[in-house]
């Protein structure tokens, strides 16, 4: 495993290149509310919208790692350390079992290699790896049922099951229901009475929950409140069923990508992967292209995700060989080498993969439906989440068999036909009658493989017409001209790599087959070092090349250090908490889409949290929280059914004047073009930096250069709010819908008059006349704002900050409520004055000591058990 993960990782240890990670950039985990001691306790994210919660960084592995190395130590390690874990985890389990240990080391190479786990590590979410992980962990302490102290063994399974749950959170909550059905599972396997059974699967069921759910204490808590509660897409009232449903399923996995786990890249891989290996299916698309693909296909199509990316899951063709040497087996009853306990695991873990592949299809089968009945399934957003569980199935299943092959065929000797397991028969000098015909079967198997991928190769111009159609659709959806050679010569691309890909997986089938089939004849014969060695090199010459497309690494200085280094981003770092930063997109022209996607890819997820740039818009927010979704709703963005375009442009103004947004991006000469036609009573745009982008060589970054003559610049939205300013003149409104109202009025002037939604004395008579007084910035943090403020009368300190329930403030040192204001950001109610006004963000902490107590008792019990393990070996 280190020898095969080090080579696959090799260029990203070196010192100035780090792995791409969609979901955990470097840049990212640079920005000051991802430093990982100011998150135990709570965690504000600053840089997007007006700031939100967001889950708090909670006792467990990835947090033990994060604390203990430097952040780019950490985006170097995190991967590959992941997918380690779980593969040594694999390993602890297949001891456990009493298993072989060439049949362990093989299973752990599997399972760190496996497609789905590396892609998942590569993608960003290293933390899914390991909490897969963790329920192999589980699964070890629950591998010796009639173990002394079963109860030990109980907690600590329970505490493997939390630490999985802290880990991925709803993923790692699937894998504990997979968990606790193993844990009845192996209950009712017993001999003693019905009753007695059904109580002791309840009482191992509440031990095991109990102490998983002590452990994840901190993570459920953070979760319900910032994943559940008050989140638009789990509210009933607001939106439909059928919203719902579309939200919940839209990452589907389509039934015919279930391929793409027996072929690597059978639909391609990231959607940059060159050399054809782009993705081209349908994971990820908005449910509205479903309808669209289905019917006539007449107007124009609709502008959502027409896919996003899925990738490959490649399980391994010596995997699907073994599971489909463990299905023969288990059928054949008593006379396959497996127990009678085993038998009956297999199935449970046969049911397992089954239903976690019906689940696993979301909108494009009807069995999710069930699932989605349930409480609280409906805000688990991805069914192809369940791959995960299908994978890890397939990985135990596999582990079932190989050990099979091990103890009949390669250790042991090989059993006699009709004899329960024949441990102790003589070798036969050759295959007996069983063995030739798996080895038949074997032969038919790899024949209908070949024929298949003949029989696709053939069909690859019918491959090629319809991605070249399907890429014509998506450039019409984009609003870009359609090149019909270009989407040919893509398509072509894409279709050869799928068939070459396809032709790949046959190959390997084979020698998958001639694996287990040499073994069958009795090659391996008590040579478990050959056995086991070529076994090795067969699964990392397979899954190492495989995986090798998503290791995909870049210049961290260059990206990040070198791409910042412009008076435009210079301007921008300046105390970046007192303004926002935009794109002017509703504005921008068509032929401008190389700054947008620069704006909300490179800049928005890599420069603007590496540099603490602070921007109203959401670089990914899954579960808009429902004041957000008013918000924006009551200033939207996009023009409404029969709406004057004054209104719209005006409603776009009023945003970037409550969002505090001062500085944008847009095309040259926009700021004069933007008075004249958009603001020309106030004329409040200003051009600052004219600038060009050019990329520096063909792998380095796209370079910011000032330029009198560029086609872009930054601009100025001198109406815009200061993040922080003192109102000697409020209204009180406590209705929502009348201030989100009165927000969005031309009339109402935010400059003037901020709206307070608690009760406050009237000011006075003259209280917009003059100056309220003046705010100054003593320190900023993302959860600890200080102000020194002088107020000259009665004033209401807002901050362009969003409101929280777990913000608190004290002026003066003495608490002092904290007020909503303009319907979703906060502020507090001075007397006149010299005062100190700190705002700190502090959510319930108790969870979390109850989280630290639960890895305490953990590590007390891991103790324990070792003791009495090692006491057991030495009285034998």
């Amino acid at each position: 495993m280190l020898l095969a993960c080090g080579i696959l990782f090799l260029d990203n240890f070196r010192p100035e290149r780090v792995l791409f990670s969609n979901d955990g950039p470097y840049g990212a985990m640079e920005a000051a509310h991802a430093n990982p001691w100011r998150t135990l306790t709570g965690y504000w994210h600053d840089l997007n919208w007006l700031g939100y919660s967001a889950p708090a960084t909670t006792p467990g592995i990835t947090t033990l790692l994060r604390l203990l190395t430097t952040t780019l130590a950490f985006s170097k390690l995190y991967a590959p350390f992941s997918l380690l874990f779980v593969g040594w985890a694999a390993w602890v389990w297949a001891r456990q079992m009493r298993w072989s240990p060439w049949v362990a080391g093989l299973l752990a190479l599997l399972t760190s290699l496996n497609g789905d786990f590396f892609a998942t590590a590569c993608w960003g979410v290293c933390a899914q790896p390991i909490a897969f992980g963790c329920n192999f962990l589980a699964l070890a302490a629950l591998a010796r049922p009639d173990a002394p102290r079963p109860w030990l063994r109980l907690a600590l399974a329970g505490f493997a099951v939390g630490l999985g749950v802290t880990e991925a959170y709803d993923i790692g909550a699937l894998f504990s229901l997979v968990v606790g059905g193993y844990v009845v599972f192996q209950a009712l396997q017993t001999d003693r009475p019905v009753l007695s059974r059904v109580g002791s699967a309840l009482s191992r069921l509440v031990l095991v929950a109990g102490c998983a759910a002590l452990i994840a204490a901190s993570t459920l808590s953070t979760l319900v409140a910032t994943q559940l509660r008050g989140v638009v897409q789990v509210q009933e009232e607001t939106a439909s069923r059928e919203e719902r449903w579309a939200w919940a399923t839209q990452w589907s996995l389509p039934k015919a990508e279930f391929f793409s786990l027996m072929v690597p890249g059978l639909f391609g891989y990231r959607m940059d992967t060159p050399g054809g290996g782009d993705y081209w299916g349908r994971g990820g698309s908005d449910p509205a292209w479903d309808r669209y693909l289905a019917g006539d296909r007449q107007g124009p199509p609709p502008p959502g995700f027409f896919r996003y990316g899925m990738g490959s899951g490649y399980a391994g063709m010596l995997v699907w060989v073994l599971v489909g040497w463990t299905l023969v087996q288990v059928t054949r009853g008593q006379r396959s080498t497996f127990t009678i306990n085993e038998r009956r695991a297999v199935v449970f873990w046969i049911v397992v993969a089954v239903v976690a592949t019906l689940l696993m299809f979301g909108r494009f089968a009807p069995f999710y439906q069930l699932f989605f009945a349930l409480p609280y399934a409906s805000s688990i957003r991805n069914p192809a989440k369940f791959m995960h569980i299908l994978e890890w199935a397939l990985l135990i299943l596999s582990g079932y068999g190989l050990q099979s092959l091990w103890r009949g065929w390669v250790e042991g000797p090989q059993p006699a036909p009709g004899s329960p397991g024949a441990r102790n028969q003589p070798a036969h000098p050759g295959p007996g009658l069983w063995e030739r015909r798996w080895l038949i079967g074997s032969a038919v198997a790899f024949g209908m493989a070949v024929l298949a991928w003949l029989l696709y190769a053939q069909a690859q111009p019918r491959l090629e017409a319809y991605l070249t159609e399907m890429h014509l659709l998506e450039m019409q959806a984009q609003g870009m001209a359609g090149d019909e050679a270009w989407a040919r010569e893509r398509a072509r691309a894409q279709a050869a790599f799928s068939v070459g890909r396809a032709g790949r997986s046959v190959l390997f089938l084979g020698l998958a087959l001639g694996w287990v089939g040499w073994a069958v004849r009795g090659g391996f014969r008590a040579r478990p070092l050959w056995a086991g060695g070529l076994g090795c090199v067969l699964a990392v010459v397979d899954l190492a090349p495989a995986n090798q497309p998503w290791v995909v690494t870049y210049n961290w200085k260059e990206r990040l250090v070198e791409a910042g280094d412009n008076p435009v981003f210079e301007l921008l770092r300046q105390r970046p908490w007192e303004h926002r930063v935009a794109l002017a997109e509703p504005f921008l022209p068509r032929q401008y889409a190389l700054l947008a996607q620069l704006y909300r890819v490179e800049w928005m997820q890599h420069l603007f949290p590496f540099y603490n740039i602070q921007s109203p818009d959401i670089v990914q927010m899954p579960r808009v929280p429902v004041e957000v979704e008013a918000f924006e709703n009551a200033l939207s963005r996009r023009p409404r059914p029969g709406e004057a375009m004054t209104n719209w442009t005006q409603r776009i103004l009023r945003r970037w004047e409550l969002t505090s947004t001062r500085y944008l991006f847009g095309a040259a000469g926009m700021a004069e073009a933007l008075n004249q036609q958009v603001d020309p009573g106030k004329r409040r745009f200003r051009e600052l930096l004219p600038f060009e982008i050019r990329p520096k060589g063909p792998e380095g970054p796209w370079l910011i250069r000032t330029n009198p003559a560029g086609p872009f610049a930054l601009m100025e939205f001198t109406g815009a709010l200061p993040k922080a300013g003192l109102h000697g003149h409020w209204q009180v409104v406590t209705n929502d819908a009348e201030a989100l109202a009165l927000l969005a009025d031309p009339s109402f002037d935010p400059h003037k008059t901020v709206l307070v939604s608690e009760p406050l004395p009237a000011p006075g008579d003259a209280a917009t006349a003059t100056p309220a007084g003046t705010v100054r910035y003593e320190s900023y943090e993302p959860r600890h704002v200080v102000f020194q403020v002088h107020a000259e009368r009665p004033a209401v300190l807002r901050l362009n900050d969003k409101f929280d329930v777990h913000w608190h403030a004290r002026v003066d040192g003495r608490p002092v409520p904290v007020l909503r204001c303009n319907y979703v950001v906060r502020g507090v109610y001075l007397e006149p004055g010299e005062h100190r006004v700190e705002f700190h963000y502090q959510p319930p902490v108790g969870p979390l000591y109850v989280s630290l107590a639960g890895v305490a008792a953990a590590v007390a019990l891991l103790g324990l058990a070792w003791r009495a393990e090692r006491g057991g070996r030495d009285k034998s």
